[in-house]
């Protein structure tokens, strides 16, 4: 079965939207917490965030051979998202995100498939803060969470995820030098899912650099690694299918200096199996109360 609707977009686009979002503008530390990241959200303070995600392919890497969409009888894929997430500081040293949202995908000529994404819920814990604790030690955090399966159709050719719940658990990690307004952030971790879905690792690391008070950018690259499973056209369930993606991103981030930022970002696949050769793009608003 060929499955251009690859589960990996809805993790690109948590972590995208999350990732670029303007953590790094603040004058000290990053003031906004990103779902995926070190540094979390005050005790007592939340930030809500919505974001939009939008990826076209008119290839696909079957293994790791890149095959147009046309030669395998099909038109361009498409994945569209809107997304929520709200995160709030329980302790100084803990937080709990949630996010959802709303997708839709379509391959032409084949079919199209909509319904609520795969939904998360984490709680994060901060293991050492840089500024005090082990100074010589970036700051270092662990994220364990839950994923929930969403409402779209699976195991069709155009559906919009892999339809598994599951869980994941994730090393933080960041470092930030306020002289150069520049910070150095990331994730690893594993993640596990119902369904006879293959286990997976992930990791993500970005650079966010503030060019003025108010504006700032971010490069980075996210990778997704199935650890089993088929190629896909083997006649094998897409859940089961090893799945590969690689994108790198960047991103301009902006700071208002009242706790309400935005991003917009574009990310490109770089390299990767059985997924879809992808462009995308997207934004996120989130503000803190």
């Amino acid at each position: 079965m060929l499955e251009p609707m690859s589960r990996n977009e809805g993790r690109v686009v948590s972590a995208l939207w999350a990732w670029v979002a303007a953590a790094t503008l603040a004058s000290t530390m990053p003031v906004y917490a990103e779902s995926e990241s070190v540094y979390l959200p005050g005790p007592g303070h939340t930030y809500v965030s919505v974001g939009w995600y939008a990826s076209t392919f008119d290839a696909y890497l079957v293994g790791r051979k890149r095959v147009e969409n046309s030669s395998l009888g099909l038109g361009r894929a498409t994945y569209v998202l809107g997304s929520a997430q709200v995160q709030y500081g329980l302790r100084a040293r803990l937080a709990i995100d949630a996010s959802t949202g709303y997708v839709r995908s379509e391959i032409r000529g084949l079919g199209s498939d909509q319904g609520l994404a795969d939904s998360k819920v984490g709680l994060r814990w901060l293991l050492n803060d840089e500024r005090t604790d082990l100074t010589s030690l970036p700051s270092l955090g662990l994220r364990i969470g839950a994923i929930i399966e969403g409402t779209y159709t699976p195991n069709r050719d155009y559906s919009a995820g892999k339809g598994a719940s599951g869980a994941e658990a994730s090393l933080l990690v960041g470092r930030h030098w306020e002289a150069l307004g520049t910070t150095l952030s990331g994730d690893a971790g594993y993640r596990i899912r119902a369904e006879h879905v293959p286990d997976e690792i992930f990791v993500t690391v970005k650079i966010d650099q503030r060019i003025l008070s108010w504006l700032g950018i971010s490069l980075g690259y996210i990778r997704d690694q199935a650890l089993s499973g088929p190629d896909t056209l083997t006649g094998a369930p897409y859940q089961r299918i090893r799945e590969i993606h690689g994108s790198a991103f960047a991103a301009v981030n902006l700071d208002s200096g009242h706790d309400q930022y935005a991003s917009i970002f574009v990310a490109t696949t770089t390299d990767g199996a059985n997924t879809g050769d992808s462009t995308s793009a997207g934004g996120s608003l989130t503000v803190g109360f």
